[in-house]
């Protein structure tokens, strides 16, 4: 596993960070290590699994997420919006629901994952002249909306709940 869970003062779920980025905040004293692996980084020092914030952020919640590729395929579970088939990031694409040619934007509300079979039919094409219909409406994820939808898609939520946290 390549990331690290990050678990607020409450035990909420916050984020994943890299090993690198856990390692700063373990080195900073503003973590607790509550899960490590069996991988060793050091003599005597382990790859963490799951941290928990000492002190609250309250900025976190105010923000809005992202808007990345790989969040825009958490949100949309990595399936296809047109064809409803669920596939790996890598067979996956973005497109515009308005396309960009035609004055469509890249944000939350305008971009849907797409196979890429789906995208090509659909190229720079507006959805009733493919006839497709989206499986869901586009929207901007809330903070906590989004953090649950990562923690299942990413496969963190039997671990959690195994912990007792989730």
């Amino acid at each position: 596993m390549t990331h690290v869970i990050l678990l607020d003062v409450n035990w909420q779920y916050h984020q994943t960070v890299s090993v690198m980025k856990a390692m700063n905040l373990i080195s900073r004293g503003v973590v607790e290590v509550v899960k490590s692996t069996e991988r060793k980084i050091h003599s005597n020092f382990f790859v963490p699994l799951v941290l928990r914030l000492i002190k609250a952020i309250r900025k976190f919640y105010g923000k809005a997420v992202r808007w990345s590729k790989y969040n825009l395929f958490i949100r949309d579970s990595f399936t296809c919006q047109y064809c409803g088939t669920k596939v790996t990031a890598n067979k996956l694409t973005v497109d515009h629901v308005m396309p960009q040619d035609l004055g469509g934007k890249t944000e939350w509300e305008n971009c849907v994952a797409s196979c890429t079979t789906c995208n090509s039919k659909k190229a720079n094409k507006r959805l009733h002249e493919v006839g497709y219909v989206l499986k869901k409406k586009p929207i901007q994820p809330t903070v906590m909306e989004f953090a649950r939808k990562q923690i299942k898609e990413l496969g963190y939520e039997q671990m959690l709940i195994d912990l007792g946290v989730y």
